[in-house]
């Protein structure tokens, strides 16, 4: 039997400092704010295990402030095999399909939310720049 390294990640809080009555905000514990974790260090100090197994966590989302937040965008993996084919115009029917090229509109190869950026039912809701679902 094969067994995939399991990479763990731990976010640790500081420990409250003499006479502190409640825990640092995140703004005080992270250079850009928000608390999670630290994935870039984490994939320095260890191994990313075996390269045939995928794992992907998304907790809250990404943080679309940083500079590198577009190439994430893009390689967010989407189950097309949940979510209906990209349409091009407006009305728009559910279908679903078993082929991938049929959800690769723009035919880069990758099916990501770029293949439903002409897609009337996909929209910025947030107005952040990207589009969500």
């Amino acid at each position: 039997m094969l067994f995939a390294p399991i990479l763990l990640l731990v976010g640790l809080l500081s420990p409250l400092p003499a006479g502190a009555t409640t825990q640092a905000t995140c703004a005080s514990l992270t250079a850009d704010g928000p608390c999670g974790m630290n994935l870039t260090a984490a994939f320095t100090r260890f191994t990313s295990g075996d390269p045939s197994v995928v794992i992907s966590y998304i907790e809250g989302g990404i943080n679309w402030h940083g500079g590198g937040a577009q190439g994430l965008a893009d390689a967010i993996y989407i189950n097309w095999h949940d979510t209906p084919v990209p349409c091009a115009a407006a009305p728009c029917t559910r279908v679903y399909s078993h082929h991938a090229s049929d959800y690769d509109v723009n035919g880069d190869g990758v099916i990501n939310v770029e293949d439903w950026s002409a897609d009337p039912r996909v929209t910025d809701a947030n107005n952040n720049g990207y589009l969500d679902a």
